[in-house]
Order: structure tokens, then C-alpha cells, then sequence
């Protein structure tokens, strides 16, 4: 299984939940709580990203005129996220 897929949805469960117009956030009284929290989660979801393409130039390599175009996805489906 890859472990980015799963690791992108978590990301984006906890985006949702705890992002800047979530409900959480609008509990806060702490403004720099929320900012802290957000920018943890993007700082996690461009390393994900990044390391999800990082492995899809490497299978590319590897596999040399396939596209996969499901890592692509993923890849970006992440950085749509921040």
C-alpha cells in the first residue's frame, strides 16, 4: 500500500478539523494557536508532497516511458490542500 495516499487523507482529515475555518480555529482565543497549528499541517503536507514526487521521478527512472498518473494525483491533491 502506499503510505502517502493514506498519509494525504489523514493530512487533509486534520486540515479540515483544525485549519484556520474550522470550527476549532473559530473556538480559539489564541489567534497565534491557530496560525501555529495551520502552518504545522502545510509544513507536513508540502513534505509529503515533495516526497511523493521525489518517489515518482525515481519510479519514473526506473520505469522509463510510464507515467503515473495516480502519484501525480496524489502529488497534487496534497499541495491543493495548503
Amino acid at each position: 500500500m502506499d503510505e502517502n495516499k493514506e498519509a494525504i487523507k489523514e493530512l487533509r482529515r486534520l486540515a479540515e478539523s483544525y485549519g484556520p475555518g474550522s470550527d476549532w480555529a473559530k473556538a480559539q482565543q489564541n489567534p497565534a494557536a491557530v496560525e501555529h497549528a495551520h502552518k504545522l499541517a502545510a509544513d507536513m503536507l508540502r513534505e509529503v508532497a515533495k516526497g511523493a514526487a521525489r518517489r515518482r521521478a525515481e519510479k519514473r527512472a526506473a520505469t522509463e516511458g510510464h507515467i503515473d498518473t495516480e502519484r501525480y494525483a496524489r502529488a497534487a491533491d496534497a499541495y491543493s490542500i495548503i
